[in-house]
């Protein structure tokens, strides 16, 4: 048998198993009652910010976003799953950048969360097709 070391692969390989993770636990819940989330769009010169305000005591699973962004937690309370498997909290007020990628987590508290984005663009479809990649799941749900 040959078997060889796999090197530098581990974070992608867990970042990919994250991914198949999180859209499997979209489609379950997808089936499920929704918490109604309110997303509002702003933009400012050079920049786009999107506003979602999530229920206590919810899941939310997040598009994945396809390059890192600063997000800024006005309010509220949230577990985040790491890509890894461990867990972050984040307690408002907090500013961190994002990572790309999927993520999942328990909104403890009623929470107010920005992302905020980098561009010129003003159309908000086409901002949020260029910031993230919605899964077809999801799509063909709304």
């Amino acid at each position: 048998m040959n078997i060889k070391p796999v090197k530098n692969y581990g974070k992608s390989i867990a970042s990919a198993v994250n991914e198949l993770c999180i859209a499997k636990a979209e489609a379950d819940m997808l089936k499920l009652p929704q918490a109604e989330c309110s997303v509002s769009h702003m933009f400012g010169p050079g920049v786009y910010i999107r506003q979602v305000t999530l229920p206590a005591d919810t899941y939310a699973i997040g598009h994945h976003q396809n390059f890192e962004h600063q997000n800024i937690v006005l309010s509220g309370r949230v577990t985040m799953v790491n890509s890894d498997g461990t867990t972050t909290e984040i307690c408002a007020p907090a500013v961190f950048v994002g990572k790309p990628g999927r993520k999942i987590g328990y909104v403890h508290e009623d929470t107010v969360w920005l992302n905020v984005y980098p561009t010129e663009e003003k159309d908000i479809e086409t901002q949020i097709g260029r910031a993230s990649c919605r899964e077809r799941v999801w799509i063909k749900c709304r």
